[in-house]
C-alpha cells in the first residue's frame, strides 16, 4: 500500500461512496431533518472504518476524535454542516473555516 495517503483523500473516498449519493438524494433546500438519521449512521460508520480499518493499514494517519472528525468532514463535504449540531456560535465558526480551507 501506497504511504503518501492523507487524511483527506481516505476521508474523502469515504464520503464519496457512503455519503455522497445520499447527499444528492436530499434536496439542499430540505429541511435539515430529511435524511438526518442516514447521514448519522453513515458518518458513524465512515468515523469508525477510517480510525479502525483505515489507521491500521496506515498508521502514520491521525487518528481523529469525533469532533475532528466532523470537521474534516464538513470541510469536504460542506453540505453536511446543516446536519451537525454545534454550540451556540459554532455554526458561524464552522462556516468561517469551510469557507477559508475549502
Amino acid at each position: 500500500m501506497e504511504s503518501n495517503v492523507k487524511v483527506e483523500d481516505a476521508l474523502g473516498a469515504l464520503l464519496k461512496v457512503l455519503i455522497d449519493p445520499i447527499l444528492a438524494r436530499i434536496n439542499p433546500h430540505a429541511e435539515a431533518s430529511v435524511g438526518e438519521e442516514d447521514i448519522s449512521k453513515q458518518m458513524e460508520a465512515i468515523a469508525w472504518l477510517y480510525n479502525h480499518f483505515i489507521c491500521q493499514d496506515f498508521p502514520y494517519l491521525e487518528f481523529l476524535n469525533w469532533s475532528a472528525f466532523c470537521r474534516k468532514a464538513v470541510i469536504l463535504r460542506t453540505r453536511l454542516i446543516r446536519f451537525m449540531s454545534l454550540p451556540k456560535g459554532g455554526q458561524d465558526a464552522l462556516q468561517n473555516l469551510t469557507s477559508t480551507e475549502g
